[in-house]
């Protein structure tokens, strides 16, 4: 159920630009699978913008919490023309989905 759910806020609003299979190749945004624990800006894409890739570390459930409640809002300088997913519902949601797009998902917190 959280799947779909997540699913039906992610395919609207992120779809157009983000593949989310591993054989997915990267149209305007980076590869979505197995971006849970994956470091940030490290998949094979060149338009990630300074701002991301200065932003260490791996994508923990905390900081795509942060980063889909509103891309641009929350990390300023960001190379996403949207406007994230600012109900809290939505997001949880999409993050599991997310998680969901992985050989191994990362177990939850």
């Amino acid at each position: 159920m959280i799947r779909q759910r997540g699913q039906r806020t992610l395919r609207p609003n992120c779809s157009s630009c983000h593949g989310k299979r591993l054989q997915d190749i990267p149209n305007k945004g980076p590869n979505l699978w197995n971006v849970v624990g994956r470091d940030k800006a490290s998949t094979k894409f060149g338009g990630y913008s300074k701002t991301l890739l200065a932003w260490e570390g791996s994508w923990t459930y905390e900081d795509l919490n942060i980063f889909i409640a509103g891309p641009t809002l929350t990390t300023p300088g960001v190379n996403m023309d949207v406007r994230g997913a600012p109900d809290e519902n939505d997001r949880l949601n999409v993050i599991a989905y997310l998680r969901t797009l992985s050989d191994s998902p990362v177990p939850l917190p």
